[in-house]
């Protein structure tokens, strides 16, 4: 091992430095194992088995590197007498503790080949999942499948256990169906709320449109019955005007005269009431234009009420398909949780 202490100077760590564990030695005396990612002289960032952690340079006392363990390996590898059944399951043993399998087994059957009778070497090959068969150690790929064992998941297992586990995948599979329709149907009975908000909000707005249109054919008959006033003033003032036309008619023979103050007064009457006539009859237009715009308006909201309600009918039904079909998957996946609980119980008795 080699003992860096730490200077103010920036230094860089080499891409050979990051497969080792490091360990760093905190001047509080904690100690932190990782790997040392990066360090800009001013911080230093390991990364540990519980996440990544930065440390402030003068937090920190020293950094130890150690080797990695394939790099420790092959320093033992040149020290090895590989006619030594000890000397082989040694170095076995210690590959087979820092995750090296392929050396471990390597060092394990070349042992047990020198000495088969050395304590000790079953035990550790069997903790790689090597299995003595007519003189010879299988590994679990040829070892396996000779007794009927099922890969599963990257792992061996049995038929009995085999079919199990392919149960207890059935059950998460249906499970997650069941799960998807409850969902949907959480979001189904939103739709239908939210649908229920718009077609109150368009029966409201047909009661507004009703009550104008109350109110316009109330107005529509008021000024009909002006109309018909200011008409029948139009027609006493024209009265008036022809009779006394009639009356001050110049004699045959008679020079012209000019009109006479009453001439004047019933022409002029007669002006003001057609023009009040008129004004009443615009009046009437406008009113009959707001009955009409009133009564497409209500139109089209009665159509548009409709198609909500067909639209809440849809989601309403699809609600009912749903909640159908989550009972079926609920009692599917009780019988496939059933069916499992019973090849649990034959992989139990098959132990």
């Amino acid at each position: 091992m080699k003992c860096h202490p730490l200077r103010a100077a920036i230094f860089v760590v080499c891409a050979a430095r990051f497969a080792a564990a490091d360990v760093v030695t905190l001047k509080d005396g904690r100690v932190l194992e990782g790997q040392v990612l990066e360090d800009d002289g001013k911080t230093l960032k390991i990364k540990m088995k519980k996440g990544t952690m930065t440390l402030e340079h003068k937090d920190v006392a020293s950094v130890v590197e150690k080797p990695t363990p394939e790099e420790e390996y092959k320093e033992r590898l040149a020290k090895l007498d590989p006619n030594n059944a000890v000397s082989q399951f040694d170095l076995g043993r210690w590959a087979g503790g820092r995750d090296l399998p392929d050396q471990a087994v390597q060092h394990l059957i070349a042992a047990w080949k020198i000495d088969p009778k050395l304590e000790g070497i079953p035990a550790e090959l069997t903790k790689q999942d090597y299995h003595l068969v007519d003189g010879h150690w299988r590994d679990p790929d040829t070892y396996y499948p000779s007794i009927g064992y099922i890969k599963f998941e990257n792992r061996w297992c049995s038929p009995a256990e085999h079919a199990y586990r392919m149960g207890l995948r059935e059950v998460a599979t249906l499970a997650a169906a069941r799960d998807a329709a409850k969902s949907a149907l959480g979001g189904g009975s939103g739709k239908v709320k939210k649908i229920e908000t718009r077609a109150s909000a368009e029966r409201t707005n047909i009661e507004r449109i009703e009550k104008l249109i109350v109110k316009a054919t109330a107005d529509q008959a008021a000024v009909l019955e002006r109309v018909a006033a200011a008409e029948g003033k139009v027609k006493a003032a024209s009265d008036k005007l022809v009779a006394v036309q009639e009356k001050e008619k110049p004699k045959e023979g008679d020079p012209p005269k000019d009109a006479s103050p009453a001439m004047k007064d019933a022409e002029k009457k007669l002006i003001a009431a057609r023009t009040a006539a008129e004004k009443e009859s615009k009046a009437l237009t406008a009113v009959k234009k707001t009955s009409t715009d009133l009564a497409v308006e209500k139109s089209a909201a009665q159509v548009r009420l409709k198609a909500i309600e067909t639209e809440k009918s849809a989601a309403e039904t699809e609600i009912v398909d749903l909640e159908a079909e989550i009972k079926r998957a609920q009692a599917a996946v009780d019988e496939a949780t059933a069916a499992a609980e019973s090849l649990k119980a034959a992989w139990e008795k098959a132990k």
